[in-house]
């Protein structure tokens, strides 16, 4: 039997789509019996008190503090060392210098948008990457980034575990739930909905581009809800003044989601890069609309049921807005949408994760020689990283 410490250091850190998946994860493999079935005994390092309800052995640990990261990678160190722990799993970019380890991919998104390397925080997320045994990317396109901007991990196995949507949650909702939450957040009949934020740094999630299309009239008297992401903007405001479009920003359950979006027009999702993209996977579940970018891991989550755009022409954007309207395509998507998003699932996420964790930790390579060397003959500068 292998022993496994997986690290929740993420949920020190936020409560977005990342503590999502490793929360979908750890209960998926607990219903499903996963650990027994892949021979594992998995032990959590437990930071933030955020799964100690699933039943799990747990051993306390200091809050994770990115400050310094060192002094946390020394204790990390010692207690997979006394533990006699086979493979360091964690859900952000900690780790051990004596033990493999299995990283989860999210997006190369800092990499490929510039973020300042000199960040402790990017800092350490590269050191990750680089002594990092097995990797796991959340869509094909986010594995193709990995080799991209580093190219080392082309000799080592990556597995690509798709994230999914909870089927008891996200699924079409009745007409009687949808009139509640109209009145309640005061919306119109017709509106369209943003998930999550619409900018982000560098703007690659292209908020600009609705911002667009609102200031050329293209919401045809429907309102605009977003659910969480920024609040709405100058210009944004003055748009919908001149417009006549409802602004509505609210923090919704993801009960609450489910209804917001089984009632609206179509998701607005104009992104330019995601590592996977789950609001999409959402709305199709709820047999809504889609209305996204070809880009990065869209055409992976929607496949052929999303309304595809460039993410650079609001007048494509536009027609893609009043396409969402079309009964021909509702009708499709109401039909084909749920079946899709049934594709993904977590158990299937799980099985994959644990799947590559089984084989690392049985066949482990000698992850803290190989990083040590190649940082030593390439970068002084990470090595010191490592130190402080």
């Amino acid at each position: 039997m292998s022993r496994i410490l997986f690290d929740d250091a993420y949920f020190n850190l936020g409560n977005s789509g990342i503590a999502r998946v490793w929360r979908s994860f750890f209960e998926a493999a607990v219903e499903g019996n996963m650990f027994s079935k892949f021979d594992i005994e998995p032990v959590i390092l437990n930071r933030s008190d955020k799964l100690t309800d699933l039943g799990l052995p747990t051993l306390m640990f200091p809050e994770y503090d990115v400050t310094h990261p060192a002094e946390d990678r020394r204790q990390l160190t010692r207690v997979a060392e006394s533990l006699d722990i086979s493979l360091v799993v964690s859900s952000y970019y900690t780790f051990s210098t004596s033990t493999p380890s299995l990283l989860l991919v999210y997006d190369l998104i800092p990499e490929l948008l510039g973020f300042d390397e000199s960040n402790r925080g990017w800092l350490e997320r590269k050191l990750a990457f680089l002594q990092a045994d097995a990797f796991a990317a959340i869509s094909n396109h986010t594995k193709q980034r990995l080799h991209e901007f580093y190219p080392h991990t082309r000799k080592r196995e990556v597995a690509v575990a798709y994230p999914a949507v909870d089927p008891s949650v996200f699924y079409p909702r009745p007409t009687s739930q949808i009139e509640v939450l109209r009145e309640r957040l005061k919306l119109g009949q017709d509106y369209f909905v943003t998930v999550g934020s619409r900018y982000q740094t560098g703007g690659y999630k292209n908020g600009h581009l609705i911002l667009a299309a609102m200031q050329r009239g293209g919401f045809d008297s429907a309102d605009w809800l977003v659910v969480g992401g920024e609040p709405f903007t100058e210009e944004e405001r003055q748009a919908a003044e001149q417009t006549g479009v409802n602004l509505v920003r609210v923090a919704l359950s993801d009960d609450d989601v489910a209804v917001a979006l089984t009632g609206s027009i179509a998701l607005l999702y104009p992104s330019m890069e995601e590592g996977f993209g789950i609001p999409p996977l959402e709305a199709l579940a709820c047999g809504t609309p889609v209305v996204c970018t070809r880009r990065a891991s869209l055409p992976e989550v929607v496949g052929d049921l999303g309304l595809m755009i460039g993410g650079k022409d609001p007048d494509e954007l536009l027609a893609a807005m009043r396409m969402a309207r079309s009964r021909e395509l509702r009708s499709r998507v109401e039909q084909l949408g749920p079946k899709h998003a049934g594709r993904f699932r977590w158990q299937r996420f799980a099985e994959t994760l644990l799947e590559i964790a089984t084989r690392e930790a049985k066949e482990p390579q000698t992850a803290a020689s190989r990083f040590r060397s190649a940082l030593i003959a390439s970068n002084d500068d990470l090595v010191r990283g490592i130190q402080c």
